[in-house]
This record gives C-alpha cells, structure tokens and sequence, in this order.
C-alpha cells in the first residue's frame, strides 16, 4: 500500500570566472544564475574554516526564487481518507470532533494495514486531519526507540550511514516523495537527511529501555518486539515543498515564545517499502508572491568570514549550500498561522564528528537568528 534523491564539481576556469563576475552586489542576474545544481563553491573563509560547498538550488534556477505569504490550513482527513485509501470501507473509519482544537476534520483507522503488494497485513494506524501519522505497530516500537536514543545522546550510536541490500538511502527517498506526493496531492518532498539503523541497534536500545523501566518507571508501557534482519531500515527526513523551495525542517522556539514551524516529513523505510509516515503540519496555500533581488557571493563570503571570525569552531568545513524558506511568523497569535517564507541559503558545517547549520537570508545577506 505504501511506497516511495536528489554533484559535479565546477572546473577550476569556471571557479576563477565565477569569483571575477562577484562583484555586484545582489540583482536577479549576473553571478547568481550561474549557480547550479551540483556545482561546487570552494574558498577559504579563515584559517581554520574552508568552503567546499556543494550547492542545491530550485529545479527552475535561482531566478525563480520569490517571496511568499503563506497561510497554514490543516488537511481535511476524511476527504484524504477517500481519496488516498478507498481500499480501506469507510464504516472503518473514525471520524473524531476536533472542533474545539480549530480542526475541522480528521480521520482515524486501526486495523491491518497492506504495506507490501502481495504481502501479509499487519497491525497499524492511519490518522489524517492536522497533519499525518501512518504507522505500522512495529515501526512505531522502533521508532520510540530512536526517539529514546536520541533524548540520551545515544543517536550516533544507533544512526549509520551504512545502506543495505534491499534499497539504497536514494531509492527509499524517491519513494517516499512519491508516495508524499499520491497521499496529499501536493507538490513533493526534497531529501534533508537520512541514517540507516539495523535491528541490532533497535534491540540493544530497547534492552535499555526495559533496564530504565525497571531501575526508574517509565512514562508509557514499552512495547517489546523480538527484532530481525526484517527490521532492518532508514529513518528518512524530507522538507515539504512550497513554490518549488522546501521549507525548512528544523522547528524553533524563537527567543520571544514563538514557534517557528517545521516542513518535515519523516519516514521509516525497510525492506517491505514505507512502514511509517509522519508530518505534523497541514498544507500551505500561497496568499502572495513577490520577485526578490538576491544578494551575491561576494556578500555571502562576507556574512560567513563575520560569522566564523567570531567563534571557535577548530577545523571546520562548509560542505553544503541549499536554498530553503525560513517561515517567520506573521503574528504571535498561534491560530493565526501565517507566514512570511524568506528565502535563505543553509550553510550545513562539520566540526569534528558533529554537524551543523545555519541561515543566511538571501535578501539582505544578514544571518537568520531565532
């Protein structure tokens, strides 16, 4: 029942020439339309921080980048329901009042869910309304699981970059865009990020689930599950697409107790194809857009030699460069839910064995701060 990618480096004549064409400071031509898909932007920033940056831009190039305002508007679950899943008769269906919460529907099923064509049904859940939870019983063991490793720093030992035999991490991506795609009808996912986790990492953190269980309580009953190679899987994130640009995945509490929202979709993928989707917010429908002048490398440089002068980072490489849209709220109310999607540049860095990120608008040049 469920399925579902994204360099080439620039030669060193096109680098010296792109560098030459930077003196502009922003426009909707010269130095920027040069950018694409793959390229390679290569400089060294400080003594200790180098630029090796493979960039990741719109399909349609840079100058189709706008500005947007968007606002936030839940799914209607029960007319995904029959349109995604008209396999599944309607009288199983529930169809729960969220009224009170601003939801004007949404749908639940629990029962057996078809994940393999041709394969055995196995116990899971549907629900569609705010956002979007499909979920087999199994993934969702394994994925509280992952959930408990990463709240005791454990993630690194249980997220790898190994890939099996069943999929690569690109396949299993393209797989769930597409099935992102068929479920909702919206434009697509972009990948973010993805980590391959074998059964014998879900085991061993659910034997210390169980020791903590029983040394301290536990806030929800464990569910144990004796793991085999069947478990085997990739934990996939994907940013929702808005305008062709994905939104960003990372969700903040701004300093003012604003939240910022999160475009990501998650995904369990083993060797059955999707186990488990997951995506906490609605759709966003475009009330305005408007063209945007975008700064120039040269003004990029600058932004992040200012950033890196000011810290202590060692030895540190920018490996990545994609442009996204960071949402910034229109209003503190939160049933408001409209957004100002600026496009930025994420510089993705690696410091030791830990990596990281951060925004720069690509209007203005300025760092994005929460």
């Amino acid at each position: 029942m469920m399925k579902t990618k994204r360099g080439v480096c620039a030669g060193i004549v096109f680098f010296l020439l792109f560098i030459c064409g930077c003196g502009q400071q922003n426009g909707r031509s010269g130095d920027n339309l040069e950018i694409k898909n793959g390229d390679t932007i290569a400089r060294q920033l400080t003594e200790d921080v180098s630029m090796n940056a493979v960039v990741q831009i719109p399909e349609a190039g840079l100058d189709s980048v706008e500005r947007c305002t968007v606002r936030n508007q839940w799914f209607n679950g029960k007319e995904m329901a029959e349109r995604a899943f008209p396999q599944i008769p309607e009288s199983e269906w529930d169809y729960p009042d969220n009224t009170g919460q601003g939801i004007s529907s949404s749908a639940l099923y629990e029962g057996n869910l078809n994940i393999k064509e041709g394969g055995e049904a196995v116990p899971g859940m549907i629900y569609l309304g705010p956002g979007i939870n499909i979920s087999t019983d199994r993934s969702q063991a394994a994925r509280n699981c992952f959930k408990h490793a990463i709240l005791g720093i454990r993630i690194s030992d249980i997220h790898s970059q190994k890939e099996f035999a069943f999929a690569s991490i690109e396949e299993a991506a393209e797989e769930v865009d597409h099935y992102w795609q068929e479920i909702t009808g919206l434009e697509g996912a972009a990948f973010f990020c993805a980590f391959s986790v074998s059964h014998e990492a879900i085991l061993e953190e659910q034997e210390i689930m169980l020791k903590i269980e029983e040394e301290v309580g536990a806030d929800y009953p464990i569910d144990i599950y004796e793991w085999d190679e069947t478990d085997d899987c990739y934990d996939i994130r994907m940013e929702l697409l808005v305008n062709g640009i994905p939104l960003t995945a990372d969700p903040m509490l701004r300093e003012d107790g604003i939240y910022v929202p999160s475009g990501e979709i998650r995904a369990i993928y083993t060797s059955d194809g999707i186990v488990n989707l997951s995506y906490a917010l609605g759709s966003y429908e475009i009330l305005k857009k408007d063209s945007v002048d975008l700064v120039s490398m040269d003004v990029l440089f600058e932004a992040l030699e200012k950033k890196f002068s000011m810290m202590i980072t060692g030895k540190t490489e920018i490996d990545r460069m994609q442009m996204v849209y960071y949402p910034i709220p229109l209003s503190p109310d939160l049933e408001v839910r409209e957004y100002d999607l600026v496009p930025a540049w994420r510089f993705w860095f690696k410091t030791g064995e830990m990596m990281n990120c951060f925004y720069i608008n690509a209007i203005t040049g300025e760092e994005i701060v929460s």
